[in-house]
């Protein structure tokens, strides 16, 4: 092969290659790239368009925000900034000494923690006389700290005669409460605490309309109306009576006013039947299930 021969195929093979490359830029990349930029400039246009649309709805999450600010500051009640038990037993306390003793039994549910805040739910059991036990309601609903009452169960039945013929309600309860906790230092101070929270005034309600005849407990049998049933075991009923002893009870047994009438397994619940000076009446006590979510 010549030289001259040679070298005019090596240029064509050159000259091929720059051709390719040459539509390859010019017929794909350099299109598509002019479809990318375009495509971005559309964009970059949508988003230069909602720039007013995010900017109203920013303000809208300040005004909201200053809106539930004006919110705390008109609540007059304090938020305690860390999750302390040992606060909220003595919130209790203080109830206590302002209404009256309650007993009553406590325990924690669960505690959950969040951005920036955080609660514990506390269950709890006890009686007292009516009025430290509103009382205590009452303390929880307007007092001046944050604790929200979840749910209420609420029984009454007559308790002793106290010197001067002064009727008295004794009032067994059941209730869930949610403690809050934040630290929100912008909050100014509370100016009530719990001598503001006023109580109940006016007749009780809750006394009942029958009174009369009605034997005395002296032979110290369970007041069902006090009690809580603690389990179901096939023909027997777990209950612990109003002075914190546990009793195993089968249908038939006497209780005080009645006996016990019903066990029924599948709705977890016992059936009392009570004489109420002639008035006949059916109690129930109820297994209470606490979720640990």
């Amino acid at each position: 092969m010549s030289y001259k021969l040679r070298n005019t195929l090596l240029l064509l093979a050159l000259t091929v290659v720059f051709l390719t490359f040459s539509a390859y830029f010019l017929y794909l990349h350099f299109p598509n790239r002019v479809k990318e930029l375009e495509q971005r400039l559309v964009e970059i246009d949508k988003s230069v368009e909602e720039i007013p649309k995010r900017a109203e709805y920013l303000e809208e999450i300040k005004e909201t925000i200053r809106e539930k600010e004006a919110f705390l500051r008109s609540v007059d009640k304090k938020i305690e900034p860390e999750n302390d038990l040992a606060d909220v037993l003595h919130y209790l306390n203080q109830i206590q000494v302002r209404f009256g003793p309650v007993k009553f039994e406590m325990s924690v549910v669960k505690y959950v923690q969040e951005l920036g805040y955080a609660y514990t739910t506390l269950t709890m059991t006890g009686e007292g006389n009516s009025q430290p036990v509103l009382g205590m309601i009452r303390a929880f609903d307007e007092g001046p700290k944050i604790i929200n009452i979840e749910s209420l169960s609420l029984r009454s039945n007559e308790g002793p005669t106290l010197p001067g013929n002064i009727r008295t309600v004794n009032m067994p309860f059941s209730l869930t409460v949610k403690a809050m906790f934040a630290e929100l230092t912008e909050l100014p101070p509370v100016s009530r605490t719990i001598w503001d929270v006023q109580p109940l005034r006016g007749p009780n309600v809750f006394l009942p309309l029958i009174t009369e005849g009605l034997p005395e407990n002296t032979d110290g049998l369970i007041e069902v109306e006090r009690s809580s049933l603690q389990a179901i075991l096939s023909t027997r009923a777990i209950i612990v009576d109003q002075n914190g002893v546990t009793h195993s009870l089968t249908e038939g047994k006497k209780v005080y006013l009645g006996y016990l009438t019903k066990i029924d397994n599948k709705k977890n619940r016992v059936e009392f039947t009570l004489n109420k000076g002639g008035i006949v009446e059916k109690f129930y006590l109820e297994m209470s299930f606490q979720s640990n979510e």
